[in-house]
């Protein structure tokens, strides 16, 4: 574990303090602003949420297992957005010239998600403890930290389990090659399932009893830790063999842009990023797991359980991949603006045919999404092309922009930067939405705060000539 600590001091701890550095040199004023803000919403959000459930009675055993699903979705979302973060020739050169364990460097390069995993988990749960401490549901310290506990053996089961679907799914097929699909759902089922059964069994048999739950989270600590040395050097090895397999591949069929019409050229090039990047692919992927959940909670709960549960899938996933589709605008800027300045082009052909390419494409993910719930599961369509439903499409996507412009997202951080959004996106509309009340308000803030988003972005980075 020395080897651990000193990979995460010596070279994950100097690209973050790197990374975040840069940043904050640059923009010093926006970010402490940004922080101020952060700051005030979330303290709204705090109050909001303990002013109106501190009275309301709380099932613990229920509260549990919620949060246990809750955090093993976090941790899945973390593990699959992350799972680049190896295919790096820094990893590779610890892997085969240092006596860096193989196990301890997978350790290292998880160390900052699982922070942020932490940092987001207390942040939005916080409130809850709070309301569960004055109910009296909390009787000692000793509570808190059995369930910090699990909560960090949910993202660890979650970590381990992808390696060992990863190193299933190639040992079958190809070593080479990304079976993203098949690894994916063989994850989830594994994931879902084994948690299912230890959850049953917890609650069953040993929820009443802290002592024994402690005891078994530390024999399932060990079995972990057994699991992942033996499965950590077959695991980068695979990722190195397809890292340098990636080089050596067919190039991908060339595409000829012969048009008169840039803002048509531009849009094209903005889908292509999109196609070879994999960001439909995996964006499909997550759709079809929320059509899934959907389905699987239309036949199992209530029909008020099931609307509650389908607005948070709601405001969860769809905005996830809202999200996501708007991020990659700056980071293919980020990645290909050198190429974009020697087009020569305006700045409204570059910016408006991309950001009309994502609204169009939210807006098509939002309506598919509320037609197969319509024609499913009997959702009522009244909310699926409205003004307020236009404007909050607008606001996130604008936002999320933003952000992929402010911020160079990588493999490394691009899972914590999306998390990041969806909490503070939904947070802030939680708290507008007690503040202002009124529809036509919450409106029209969230399009003046959109247009704010747009004219920093093109004040900031769209401009002639094209980069700063």
């Amino acid at each position: 574990m020395n080897s651990t600590r000193q990979m995460i001091r010596r070279v994950e701890l100097p690209k973050f303090i790197g990374r975040a550095s840069s940043v904050i040199v640059k923009y010093p004023t926006p970010i402490v602003a940004f922080i101020l803000l952060l700051a005030l919403i979330y303290t709204m959000y705090f109050i909001i949420i303990v002013k109106n459930f501190i009275t309301m009675p709380l099932d613990t055993t229920q509260a549990y297992q919620n949060v246990i699903y809750a955090t093993a979705a976090l941790s899945s979302f973390f593990v699959i957005f992350s799972r680049n973060k190896f295919k790096d020739h820094s990893y590779m050169f610890f892997f085969l010239n240092s006596r860096v364990k193989p196990f301890e460097l997978v350790l290292s390069g998880y160390a900052f998600i699982y922070i942020s995993y932490v940092l987001i988990i207390t942040l939005m749960f916080t409130p809850f403890l709070i309301i569960f401490w004055y109910q009296g549901e909390f009787h000692s310290t000793l509570d808190v930290i059995v369930l910090f506990l699990a909560l960090t053996f949910v993202f660890c089961y979650s970590c381990t389990v992808w390696i060992l679907t990863n190193l299933i799914v190639k040992q079958i097929f190809s070593k080479s090659e990304d079976q993203f699909y098949l690894t994916s759902f063989l994850y989830f089922a594994i994931l879902a399932a084994t948690l299912y059964i230890l959850t049953y069994l917890i609650e069953k048999y040993v929820i009443y009893s802290v002592s024994s739950f402690l005891i078994i989270l530390v024999l399932l600590f060990l079995a972990l830790r057994w699991v992942l040395i033996r499965s950590s050097t077959i695991y980068l090895n695979n990722i190195f063999i397809q890292l340098n397999s990636e080089g050596s591949r067919n190039k991908k069929q060339s595409l000829h842009f012969q048009h008169k019409n840039s803002y048509y050229l531009n849009m094209k090039l903005e889908w292509l990023h999109l196609y070879r990047n994999n960001v439909l692919k995996e964006q499909s992927l997550v759709f079809f797991i929320l059509v899934l959940i959907s389905f699987t909670l239309y036949f199992t709960l209530t029909d008020y359980d099931f609307v509650i549960f389908n607005s948070y899938l709601i405001n969860f996933g769809l905005k996830e991949i809202f999200i996501l589709f708007s991020l990659t605008i700056g980071i293919s800027y980020r990645k290909y603006r050198n190429a974009s300045y020697l087009l020569n082009h305006k700045e409204s052909y570059y910016f408006i045919p991309r950001i009309f390419l994502v609204l169009l494409m939210n807006l098509f993910v939002h309506i598919l999404y509320m037609g197969i719930s319509y024609v499913f599961m009997k959702q009522s369509l009244a909310n699926i092309i409205t003004f307020s439903t236009l404007c909050s499409i607008f606001f996130i996507t604008s936002f999320s922009m933003a952000i992929g412009f402010f911020i160079k997202i990588n493999d490394s951080n691009k899972a914590v930067v999306i998390v990041l959004a969806i909490v503070f996106a939904n947070i802030y509309d939680f708290v507008i939405l007690n503040v202002l009340k009124a529809a036509v308000y919450i409106d029209l803030f969230n399009v003046l705060i959109s247009i704010v988003f747009l004219l920093f972005i093109i004040t900031n980075y769209i401009r002639k000539p094209f980069f700063k």
